[in-house]
């Protein structure tokens, strides 16, 4: 009964806000990205990457949550007209008149595209959709729920753009288990992530602590907690090291791992960033669950090992050779093994100049951001 009076009332305000659409003023352009927020994070960054890259078609960007910090903002609105409607989807009610609205709004322009990320009321909008709008979704990773909420939208987009080819499988499976065509499968297709990547390698230090770098948010599954306790734990052996961590992070370090610890806070500006990955010998993930993280892509692009848990598409890295991956599920474990790895990098720069090397290759011969611009474009059907 619940199901059936929410199908309703999904329904009936839908119904309204396409009715209301048909009043609003026209887009101001055939191309409307939908995404979550403007917030500082990995796939945000991949999210304004591909605002950037279609930046001469001005398309229309929406944001569907409220935001957080926003630092993303200013990015976003340069490639073209941000919209904020997080203060209206937050309630149920107005997530269910509003995908009937921007729908109705999109159905008034001819020639329109319409591609989400991250946010859920983008799969709301579609059974509203006209049928000839053509509809694209891309999805970083697996296991968060957008997988399995969009499964009875599959038929209706025409392409699913993944960023590894381990979570195209991932999504042929799961279409599989729910009984989706094998046509469906056929329209997933990877466009890997891009990452700015100089000609040289930069020079890392030759002696001195071992420079440990994480970025990133202060979410659970990223379990940051962990990279404090990694640090004390080196800092009680004596393994001479340096741990710096990016972002908003502090909230989730124990009191007794904050002295091994240096917070650099949320870094916006991109030098700056591109400098502590300079300095950086190792880029640290302790995820449970990933998709491919940009910190990893951008530590490989400036020669930092990857030190990581075995999460998502980080395990089509060449292990051993350009990382190291550890088992995620067991938090100790976790620890001891990458303490263990750390102290033996620390202790031999000659394997770590080596993998450094290697990474810094890996990074520009898979990590092509005009590639991913040039595929983005192509799809899309808009001019660089």
């Amino acid at each position: 009964m619940k199901r059936l009076l929410v199908h309703a009332l999904r329904t009936l305000l839908g119904g309204l806000g396409l009715l209301a659409g048909r009043f609003a003023p026209a887009l101001q352009s055939r191309l409307v990205l939908v995404f979550a927020t403007p917030n500082l994070g990995g796939a945000e960054r991949v999210h304004a990457q591909l605002a950037e890259a279609v930046r001469a078609a001005r398309p229309e960007i929406w944001f569907t949550e409220p935001g957080k910090d926003e630092v993303l903002l200013p990015e976003y609105a340069r490639h073209g007209c941000v919209r904020k409607y997080g203060a209206i989807a937050r309630r149920r009610a107005g997530a269910y008149f509003l995908a009937g609205y921007l729908a109705a709004r999109v159905n008034r322009q001819p020639d329109t595209v319409v591609v989400g990320a991250f946010s859920y009321l983008f799969y709301d909008m579609l059974p509203w959709l006209r049928s000839d709008v053509r509809c694209v979704d891309l999805l970083h990773n697996f296991g968060v729920r957008f997988e399995h909420y969009s499964l009875r939208h599959v038929p209706r987009l025409e392409t699913r753009v993944l960023i590894s080819e381990s979570l195209r499988a991932d999504l042929a499976t799961l279409y599989d288990a729910f009984g989706l065509s094998a046509a469906l499968a056929g329209r997933l297709r990877v466009i890997a992530t891009g990452v700015s990547v100089p000609e040289r390698q930069p020079v890392k230090a030759s002696d001195g602590p071992l420079r440990v770098l994480y970025v990133g948010r202060n979410s659970p599954e990223k379990r940051v907690h962990l990279v404090g306790r990694i640090a004390s734990r080196l800092a009680a052996a004596g393994t001479p090291s340096q741990f710096t961590l990016v972002g908003d992070v502090k909230a989730a370090l124990a009191p007794e791992d904050l002295p091994s610890c240096t917070l650099a806070g949320v870094v916006t500006r991109p030098e700056e960033l591109a400098g502590l990955y300079n300095e950086a010998d190792i880029v640290l993930i302790t995820s449970e669950r990933e998709g491919f993280p940009l910190a990893v892509m951008e530590g490989m692009a400036r020669g930092a090992v990857p030190v990581c848990t075995a999460v998502g598409a980080l395990t089509s890295l060449p292990v051993g050779e350009v990382c190291v991956l550890v088992e995620p599920e067991d938090e100790a474990a976790v620890v001891a093994r990458m303490v263990d790895v750390l102290t033996r990098l620390a202790r031999s720069r000659l394997t770590l100049n080596a993998m450094g090397a290697a990474a810094f290759r890996y990074a520009g011969e898979h990590f092509s951001l005009g590639r991913f611009g040039e595929q983005w474009r192509n799809l899309l059907g808009v001019g660089p």
